[in-house]
């Protein structure tokens, strides 16, 4: 009888042995697949902002036209180009407003002065939306003003007073709404940006008469002097 017990143990030996040895399941096959076929490294994706969690990364699958939502998706429509995904679109923006970031800290005066003439492309829609620490900033360039309320007086102070003239939000958000009151408080301009000239990526106007006393305006972000006609 032991002999047959010693063929009996022999046989399941083998059979482990058998088991555990070149099919890729044990330690030693993982680690031989791992060394020949390496894991690619994931292509990177463009991901939210912590400060808009309406905001989405791109999910696998996902189309590109679609990969961003909130203030950049706007930022998007006001700045489309032909051909070009929103994804591409807004990483020009922030571009941009890593080079206001970048001038900002060297020389203001530089920064306005890059502001005023053109050299940021897209700032004007840029700052308001993707990088509104600026806006300040870009409202002194183009001697504008940010939301809230200022007087209306002969002469420009940045975020005090604002001259007479015709002025822009290019990148009003959906509650954005103005008002301009005369000294003896009756109201000489006033209006609301559209749910459509939002979603479209248009700009809104407003007009700031010599007898104005001051301007209001909720939403708008920023305003800049319009383009003369």
């Amino acid at each position: 009888m032991r002999p047959a017990r010693v063929m009996v143990a022999v046989a399941v030996v083998g059979l482990l042995a058998g088991c555990s040895g070149g099919d890729g399941d044990g330690p030693t096959g993982a680690s031989s697949s791992a060394s020949a076929t390496p894991t690619p490294t994931p292509l990177p994706s463009i991901t939210a902002r912590a400060d808009n969690p309406t905001d989405a990364a791109t999910e696998p699958g996902q189309s590109e036209t679609n990969a961003v939502a909130g203030d950049e998706h706007q930022y998007a429509t006001i700045n489309a180009a032909k051909n070009a995904f929103e994804g591409a679109i807004v990483e020009a923006g922030q571009a941009v407003c890593d080079r206001v970031a970048y001038v900002a800290q060297i020389d203001q005066g530089q920064l306005q002065a890059a502001l005023t003439d053109g050299e940021l492309a897209t700032a004007d829609t840029a700052i308001p939306l993707l990088c509104p620490e600026f806006v300040p900033q870009l409202a002194e360039a183009n001697k504008g003003f940010a939301d809230g309320t200022v007087a209306v007086s002969a002469s420009f102070d940045a975020g005090k007073t604002v001259a007479a003239g015709r002025y822009s939000a290019p990148a009003p958000s959906a509650g954005c709404s103005w008002k301009v009151v005369a000294a003896d408080g009756s109201t000489l301009d006033e209006g609301k940006a559209s749910k459509k000239v939002v979603t479209k990526g248009r700009s809104v106007t407003l007009t700031v008469s010599p007898e104005a006393s001051q301007v209001t305006s909720t939403g708008c972000r920023v305003w800049v002097l319009a383009p003369s006609a």
